[in-house]
């Protein structure tokens, strides 16, 4: 009979580990269809004239961007580049400035600081 429970044991933890997996693809699903969203919010408000809430979205997207993706992707550069992109647009160039320097450093790290050249 143990080697029975043992199957039973393991076939259990396989399943386990599937639902586990399973609960990870829809988490990040979850978060990739949030990004998208909110992608579509800010084309919708710069659309409408809205910077005011394009800029909140695009924060919004930003931190989660960089949350899914690292603080160093190219993607959370491209997010953030968005958001100090608005804040720019609206003479908001004091909060602006950060992230641009953010942006800078990410894209300097991925791709080599050439300054003496």
């Amino acid at each position: 009979m143990a080697g029975y429970t043992d199957v039973c044991f393991a076939g259990r933890l396989l399943v386990g580990c599937i639902a586990f997996a399973a609960l990870g693809f829809v988490t990040a699903n979850a978060r990739s269809d949030e990004v998208g969203q909110l992608t579509r919010q800010i084309e919708a408000f710069k659309t409408a004239g809205k910077y005011d809430d394009a800029i909140i979205a695009a924060e919004r997207r930003a931190k989660l961007v960089e949350k899914r993706s690292g603080s160093s992707s190219a993607q959370t550069a491209s997010a953030l580049q968005e958001w100090s992109d608005l804040l720019a647009g609206e003479n908001r160039h004091t909060e602006a400035l950060p992230i641009v320097r953010r942006v800078l450093a990410i894209r300097e790290q991925a791709l080599g600081n050439h300054r003496d050249t």
